[in-house]
């Protein structure tokens, strides 16, 4: 088989002629992806299948895929196509991310297993032995077979192949748009309730955060000492260093007892202190002129 040209974007295949005349829909380098539009006209589903290669599809599949679908909505509307990767270890999701894309993109119903549609192994013997794999596979046969029975049971019937398709349309699109809804208003909302209550009780809750017997200093600007407290939240024999001013351990506070209140806006804490000393260092160091005369 000859290698497989990716798309060059050139637009030859969906371009109307001189005289308007229909599109071909068919691409201007005549190879077996021509091959495949026209039989693709004829087919009632689709199934493709690819290796993984760095967590994407073959580069093959990928050069086919593009220039089969560029522009060719119409030859793929409302046809049932299943997507199968296979790995000998990682990156299926992403692969089986891209190639549904090309369904989705082109009004393709999407026929799903019951796991996603991939298997692991390096050669065809060892995909043998995942069996939850092959499992998947049998289930992907069946749901394709249904899908295909329903829609010709339908055009037996005389029903429009959309209408059979349009409750799965329908429903998609209500899903659709409650799952916008939700993500665009009520989870954000959610977020920040949660968020607003976590620092609430951050605040609210900030004498407990203080341990005793350690040095301390979640409290920006201050190192906290607590010996111990009683059971009203009082703490007893308090040090506190005040780092406010960046200029080191030059003013401490040491009280007998203290307690910390939120205040009524719950933007600030009060540190109460009772019977207690304030030792401040003064630098009354003068500095002399050494400037040679």
């Amino acid at each position: 088989m000859k290698p497989i040209s990716g798309c060059l974007g050139c637009a030859q295949c969906i371009r109307k002629g001189p005289n308007g005349e229909p599109a071909s829909l068919r691409c201007f380098i005549d190879d077996a992806v021509n091959e495949f539009l026209d039989k693709a006209e004829k087919a009632d589903g689709f199934v493709f299948g690819s290796p993984v290669h760095y967590a994407a599809l073959s580069g093959a599949l990928t050069s086919f895929m593009d220039r089969a679908f560029y522009g060719k909505g119409s030859i793929f509307r409302y046809k049932p196509a299943a997507g199968i990767v296979s790995a000998r270890r990682g990156g299926t999701t992403a692969a089986f991310d891209q190639i549904n894309k090309y369904f989705t993109i082109s009004s393709m119903p999407v026929v799903s297993s019951k796991y996603w549609n991939m298997v692991h192994g390096n050669t065809p013997d060892e995909v043998k032995q995942d069996l939850e794999g092959m499992q998947n596979m049998r289930a992907i046969g069946r749901n394709m077979a249904w899908l295909l029975k329903c829609i010709e049971a339908g055009k037996a019937a005389g029903i429009p192949l959309l209408r059979i398709l349009a409750p799965l349309i329908v429903l998609s699109g209500v899903i659709s748009v409650a799952a916008f809804f939700a993500s665009n208003n009520l989870i954000p909302v959610a977020y920040e309730k949660i968020y607003s209550l976590r620092d609430d009780i951050g605040k609210t809750r900030e004498e407990i955060k203080i341990p005793t017997g350690v040095f301390y200093n979640g409290i920006d600007g201050y190192t906290l000492r607590v010996v111990e407290r009683d059971e009203n939240n009082m703490m007893h024999n308090v040090m506190v260093y005040d780092h406010s001013k960046n200029n080191g351990n030059i003013s401490v506070t040491v009280a007998d007892s203290g307690i910390i209140n939120m205040s009524s806006d719950k933007t600030c804490l009060t540190f109460t202190l009772y019977n207690g000393t304030n030792y401040e260092e003064t630098n009354t160091k003068q500095k002399r002129d050494t400037t040679l005369a």
